[in-house]
């Protein structure tokens, strides 16, 4: 396998005794190479930066709290609508002339 020798200078593998030549190629290319080229850093800076939030949130005592606090919150916020969601089928049966539960177990 031919491995060249080289290195990355500002995102870009030039080879060794390219020097200029490189710099000239990166020169050369148009406003939409660079582009994509800033866009490209800017996605693997934000990658590494959620990678970095995701391991805090697990490693850390802090993030095992915030973590728990979202839980606390989500589960509450789930009560509160399976609670509205039964009030409303409660007022459907009560329209329709349907006895709730404790009506029934009252008559047994």
């Amino acid at each position: 396998m031919d491995q060249e020798r080289g290195r990355f200078e500002k995102g870009a593998w030039v080879e060794e005794g390219e020097g200029e030549k490189g710099e000239d190629a990166r020169k050369r290319s148009g406003p939409f190479d660079r582009r994509f080229e800033e866009v490209s850093h800017l996605v693997s800076s934000s990658l590494s930066e959620i990678f970095s939030l995701a391991r805090d949130l697990v490693t850390t005592p802090e993030g095992q709290a915030h973590i728990r606090q979202s839980i606390d919150q989500a589960s509450t916020e789930i009560e509160r609508s399976l609670a509205a969601v039964a009030d409303q089928v409660r007022e459907k049966l009560k329209e329709k002339g349907v006895p709730d539960e404790k009506a029934r177990s009252g008559e047994r």
